[in-house]
């Protein structure tokens, strides 16, 4: 599980790494709007979804790529932005 110490300090993504085309998912973010979107590591855009969280919903299911390599997850809310590192297998 990757833990992030930043913008959202409860923020776990699991699993870490992940296998392709299995989903990832993302726990311990903030209730309010979120956009997630999946980058490639030269920092195309390879999907973007908006979610609306809230006290019982705080569970977002992200799916992998179904390539392997490395990618990253940028998760914006109001309060700011903080990009994830997910390994893909």
């Amino acid at each position: 599980m990757a833990r992030s110490r930043a913008l959202f300090p409860g923020l776990a993504v699991q699993p870490v790494p992940v296998r392709a085309g299995e989903a990832l998912e993302l726990t311990g973010l903030p209730e309010g709007p979120l956009t997630v979107e999946l980058l490639s590591v030269l920092g195309q855009r390879l999907s973007v979804s908006t979610w609306l969280l809230s006290a019982s919903r705080k569970l977002v299911r992200q799916a992998a790529p179904s390539q392997p390599g490395l990618y990253l997850l940028r998760l914006t809310t109001p309060g700011g932005r903080q990009t994830q590192r997910v390994l893909v297998e």
